[in-house]
């Protein structure tokens, strides 16, 4: 009996305590409804995005890039230090460009000569002991061209009565003396020959050891290529 009592007395101290236990526990019990807290890894992949097909409204700021503003009008390129301005009537007007010197070699170092010549339109070649200058474009007539040379060991005079035999197949002819030409005035004798097709000037100068010829030749002496040689004629000069 006293076993049985004992026994009795030990559970309900047992109860006793846990019921103290559930009073006076400083934290509570758990929300049954409260979810457990998740044991995966605090850090997380985020999944790739998609490019989107519109820019971002806000583009990153750009580093301040000094940008020029056009010119109104693009400035002039300058031209070489020696030129000059050769002008013409075409058609009843005036027209003018911007000539360059060209300098050619007659006779080793002793003796040259200087012409200023429209280098945009005219080419100038030394082609069989002679200087020529033709226009670029390739429509133009082959009896159009100006040609210096020198002829070395004999004087205008002897040059003249047949000179202009091996540039022509001339109709007509006229002989001149003392005719002034180029920018210093030179004298020279000259030739005017003519057929149908075309129309040649030739001055024969004459100088120490030879003589230096100038041919100038067109399908007219009224064609625009026959006004610019002779532009150009009036700036040749001998050095």
């Amino acid at each position: 009996m006293k076993k049985i009592t004992a026994f009795i007395l030990s559970v309900l101290f047992l109860i006793s305590l846990s019921a103290c236990n559930f009073l006076f526990r400083e934290e509570p019990l758990p929300d049954e409804n409260t979810q457990p807290p998740s044991t995966a890894p605090t850090d997380t992949i985020s999944p790739s995005v998609e490019p989107s097909g519109e820019p971002d409204s806000n583009p990153s700021a750009s580093p301040d890039i000094n940008t020029p503003s056009p010119s109104d009008s693009p400035a002039p390129s300058v031209p070489p230090e020696e030129t000059k301005e050769l002008t013409v009537y075409v058609n009843g007007s005036s027209v003018t460009v911007t000539a360059v010197p060209y300098t050619g070699k007659l006779r080793d170092k002793e003796l040259s000569f200087k012409m200023y010549y429209d280098a945009e339109t005219y080419d100038a070649v030394f082609k069989n002991n002679a200087y020529l200058f033709r226009p670029i474009s390739e429509n133009v007539d082959p009896v159009t061209y100006m040609e210096v040379s020198f002829i070395n060991g004999t004087d205008a005079e002897v040059l003249l009565p047949s000179f202009a035999d091996s540039y022509i197949d001339f109709t007509d002819i006229e002989f001149s003396s003392y005719t002034l030409i180029g920018e210093e005035h030179l004298n020279a004798e000259s030739i005017i020959a003519y057929n149908g097709e075309q129309y040649l000037n030739a001055y024969l100068i004459d100088v120490p050891g030879g003589v230096v010829t100038i041919v100038i030749s067109s399908t007219s002496q009224y064609s625009e290529f026959f006004a610019w040689f002779n532009a150009m004629l009036g700036t040749f000069t001998i050095e």
